[in-house]
């Protein structure tokens, strides 16, 4: 039994649980008074003994017999003790159904809690290959995704764009609107390993250096931005997104992280 199906059991045991001993406490009263009432009309009616001296004589008899009530008197029933018998057995379920629930509500929070620490994490950054090209080189530049978690991550989809922006970035950065980027559904999930790696879209240097911008871009008047997210699952199913967002340095000719913390982050 899962710990939803031993909950839901737990509720119903303490709900009908419940539904007892308001019976007991509600009914007991009247219950007892039945009894109680039904033993005085017995004793009330009892024929006269052969010999009596007649009915207020008897009276008068009884009721120096019976004396006060004493406070005890109706412990003495058996009734009354199977009463409380049933409450204190209806309690005991009670309390037994809360420990159980509280138990159990403990044993999910663990394990929520060692789900969080062992599940797949993924970090991305912006590595570059040089390829020789006759006397000169091309640079491409790869998006790189780690798992450094301690269970397999379900990559199912990912996202990217290019953009170009001057100078004026740096100071706006935090209140531009950068465009959504285009989602990549994938054919079939890319699974990552604890430790292991996973390359996914691929720039060429022209793609970023293009001619017409390249003595901007060099000089710094003109930044690339590569951005987007990844969405993976865990190995419960959950669902993630991490983001990433890098500006290229044309003195360096390399990508870099920056921006506010929460672009290079998850967000779910």
């Amino acid at each position: 039994m899962d710990l939803v199906s031993c909950a839901r059991f737990l509720l119903i045991v303490r709900r009908h649980c419940v539904c007892v001993l308001v019976v007991l406490v509600v009914f007991a009263p009247v219950v007892v008074s039945q009894v109680n009432h039904a033993a005085d009309r017995k004793q009330g009616t009892a024929p006269p003994t052969a010999g009596s001296a007649g009915p207020a004589f008897g009276a008068e008899k009884s009721r120096q017999g019976i004396g006060p009530t004493k406070w005890y008197a109706a412990l003495e029933r058996p009734d009354w003790w199977l009463v409380i018998i049933a409450a204190l057995s209806g309690a005991a379920v009670a309390w037994q159904a809360f420990e159980t629930r509280r138990a159990t509500e403990a044993v999910r929070e663990a394990n929520q809690a060692t789900a969080h620490s062992q599940r797949a994490r993924l970090t991305i950054k912006a590595e570059y290959r040089d390829a020789p090209r006759g006397d000169a080189s091309d640079r491409s530049f790869q998006l790189i995704a780690t798992n450094f978690g301690k269970t397999i991550a379900e990559v199912i989809e990912f996202a990217t764009a290019l953009e170009f922006y001057g100078h004026e970035l740096f100071r706006d950065l935090e209140t531009i609107h950068f465009p959504d980027p285009v989602p990549n559904r994938l054919g079939e999930s890319q699974f990552v390993l604890p430790g292991e790696q996973w390359q996914f879209p691929e720039l060429h240097g022209f793609q970023v250096m293009k001619p017409v911008w390249e003595t901007e871009i060099r000089q710094g008047r003109r930044i690339p931005v590569w951005y987007g997210w990844v969405e993976y699952k865990d190995f419960n199913g959950k669902l993630h997104r991490r983001r990433f967002f890098f500006m290229f340095s044309g003195g360096n000719q390399q990508f870099f992280a920056v921006g506010p913390e929460g672009w290079n982050a998850e967000d779910r």
